[in-house]
């Protein structure tokens, strides 16, 4: 049964690739496995509404309004400038900053393109105007947004141990190193990139300034912070 599975997925990636409309391509995939697997029509359908009960996919729509709430409501833009607060005034800091709020963002929602549609219309004209070439601003927020699929909670990893039988928890632990490391390795990247380009910096803030700029930020951003802590 497992070969037929494989075989069935494998004509999916396949007609996925070729651009074969979205119908087509699952309905192949399920005629695999009604006239070779011999899995009965009756058996798909009632396995279908069976896992659509599932309270595992509760999560999925509430990660979506999570975000909706988060982008709508001014919290990411809060969390970006407390972010900024710490590394602002460093060559190359805003790129380390939209790395890093991409990761917390995408992890508050669960996707990668909350990280995208929240910090991409907010940073990209900043980073511009800061003096970094706008496809190197998009590029950076692209792939960063990637992060949202490593950093726990993740959709796709609830998805994942939902279809596999595995852990979420498990998954979770998994993926969490790897989105860390990328994360640095942005970062780092950013600020050896970022010494080619003629940037506008911010003033580096006495140790007052400094610490009051966190403490203001810090309350305003505090809702953000909070947010993985109430989802997991």
């Amino acid at each position: 049964m497992i070969e037929i599975a494989l075989l069935a997925i494998g004509i999916l990636v396949v007609t996925l690739t070729l651009g074969v409309p979205l119908p087509w391509c699952f309905g192949t995939a399920l005629m695999v496995m009604y006239f070779v697997g011999d899995v009965t029509m009756k058996g798909m359908v009632l396995w279908g509404f069976q896992q659509l009960g599932n309270p595992t996919l509760l999560a999925i729509p509430l990660f979506v309004l999570a975000g909706t709430i988060m982008s709508e409501s001014g919290i990411a833009a809060a969390l970006l400038r407390f972010v900024n607060s710490f590394i602002g005034h460093v060559r190359g800091g805003l790129g380390v900053v939209a790395a890093v709020s991409c990761a917390v963002i995408g992890a508050i929602s669960g996707s990668g393109l909350t990280g995208i549609s929240a910090i991409g219309p907010l940073l990209i004209p900043e980073m511009e105007k800061r003096g970094y070439p706008r496809e190197y601003a998009t590029a950076l927020i692209a792939n960063s947004s990637i992060l949202g699929l490593l950093i726990p909670p993740s959709v796709s990893m609830i998805l994942f141990g939902w279809v596999t039988d595995t852990s979420i928890a498990a998954c979770f632990l998994a993926t969490l190193g790897p989105g860390l490391l990328i994360m640095f390795n942005f970062s780092a990247v950013n600020l050896w990139m970022a010494r080619k380009f003629n940037l506008v910096l911010d003033e580096k803030p006495t140790a007052r300034e400094f610490t009051a700029d966190i403490t203001k930020r810090g309350i305003y951003a505090f809702p953000a912070l909070l947010m993985p802590v109430m989802i997991l």
